[in-house]
């Protein structure tokens, strides 16, 4: 994700990100500015794929290869991503031959945050390996800054994915294409 400063004035500046085509300004809300960060990493958005993909196929254990299949990647990738989602008590584990994975939770029960929780338990935005220097005025005072934004946006995305459900994912899928399985 690469944004440019243009300014349009001394005292006020417009970032251009196109990420999608988006254009980012001082009137872009708090949400907008986490997703198009999120965008460079697709954690959250396979994880996401794969309980959608264990709600919609319910009923039986599926393995990490055949999700691997529908993510489109490397099977080693989700079961990584299983890993987390299993130690967070939102998926089970069966082993053996007819082994694989299911959600351990009815869908409605597992929140778009529980699933974020689970592989990003704690967000830093890039701060731990940020260190500007604290002689200049602006690196003196830019990290108190950024966290200050990056809490307020991390607060309103934490709000919005804790409205949504994986049922509510599943729902979107099963109406895109409600014959299929």
């Amino acid at each position: 994700l690469a944004c440019r400063l243009k300014p349009t004035s001394v005292a006020k500046s417009a970032c251009y990100c196109n990420p999608q085509g988006r254009r980012l300004d001082s009137g872009t809300s708090v949400t907008t500015l986490v997703t198009v960060a999120m965008a460079a990493n697709s954690k959250f958005a396979v994880t996401v794929h794969i309980l959608a993909y264990l709600a919609y196929q319910a009923g039986r254990p599926i393995p990490s290869a055949e999700i691997a299949r529908s993510v489109s990647t490397n099977a080693v990738v989700i079961r990584r991503l299983l890993s987390c989602l299993v130690k967070a008590n939102l998926v089970s584990a069966r082993k053996g031959v007819t082994g694989g994975f299911e959600l351990a939770r009815p869908p409605v029960e597992i929140s778009l945050l529980d699933a974020y929780h689970a592989i990003e338990p704690r967000p830093n935005h890039g701060m731990n390996h940020f260190s500007p220097n604290h002689r200049c005025p602006v690196g003196a005072r830019i990290e108190g800054i950024l966290n200050s934004v990056f809490t307020a946006a991390q607060t309103g995305m934490e709000a919005e994915l804790a409205r949504k459900s994986v049922a509510d994912v599943e729902r979107h899928v099963r109406g895109a294409c409600p014959n299929k399985r």
